[in-house]
């Protein structure tokens, strides 16, 4: 599956970008596919339980987080530190963190 979006944007009109779904491609989860190739990028984890998007504070309670074991928790804890934990900075990072990871499996995907 894939969609094109034409942009219009000044600068850059006619230019078009095309989205791919790669899920029909290699049917994994894309953490499987990070451990399966090898990649440098790893798949991160996110609290998606937390619906406030605007959630500056601690880190997020485990009961927030997804797909996730209380010792990973904690190391992610742990390795956050005591910085003030963002949701909009994270979700930022978090999606760049599996853009770059998807790049890295579809590039040594042959």
């Amino acid at each position: 599956m894939s969609i094109e979006v034409k942009l219009n944007i000044k600068g850059h009109e006619g230019k078009v970008l095309l989205f791919k779904d790669s899920y029909l491609l290699l049917p994994y989860s894309l953490r499987s596919l990070c451990d399966a190739f090898s990649i440098d990028s790893i798949k991160s984890y996110f609290p998606f339980n937390l619906s406030n998007i605007n959630y500056i504070g601690t880190f997020p309670a485990f009961k927030y987080w997804t797909k996730i074991t209380p010792i990973e928790y904690i190391e992610l804890k742990e390795e956050f530190g005591k910085r003030m934990w963002s949701f909009q900075e994270e979700a930022i990072k978090y999606c760049k963190l599996d853009c770059e990871a998807l790049h890295q499996v579809l590039s040594s995907y042959k």
